[in-house]
């Protein structure tokens, strides 16, 4: 029994769930929690984007996402003792993702994450190199 809390201490075995328990912790205030969890997001307007319900209504979600600048999050949570892991996605501060890469949080987990917005323009990117480059060298 822990004495200052009256209750017993939960030991967090390295399971992928601790993973995320230790993720969700460490990056709390990036999160997007306003529903009580941290939201998971396919794209960037899945994390408030959207428009507002009715004509000349402001949408709520939308005022948060200019405020606070948020992303979908695409994350590689690495546990460093056995180097496996997992990918997940999630709402959060595009400073914190940018200013977060390649991370060790407590417990031996490295973090890997990016805002998929930017790992899409990212794509099309090299894939207007690489049809150029094809038609350079077609002619």
């Amino acid at each position: 029994m822990e004495e200052s809390t009256g209750f017993e201490p939960i030991v967090l075995t390295r399971t992928p769930k601790a993973a995320l328990i230790k993720f969700q912790s460490h990056f709390l205030s990036a999160l997007d929690m306003r529903t009580g969890e941290a939201a998971t997001c396919m794209t960037s307007t899945d994390c408030g984007m959207g428009q507002a319900d009715k004509p000349g209504q402001r949408s709520n979600a939308m005022n948060s996402t200019l405020v606070m600048k948020m992303c979908c999050s695409g994350i590689i949570l690495t546990d460093t003792d056995d180097n496996s892991s997992q990918n997940i996605t999630r709402c959060m501060n595009q400073e914190s993702v940018m200013y977060s890469y390649g991370i060790t949080i407590d417990g031996g987990y490295k973090v890997d994450m990016v805002c998929r917005a930017y790992a899409t323009y990212i794509k099309f990117a090299f894939a207007a190199v690489a049809t150029s480059l094809f038609a350079i060298i077609a002619i």
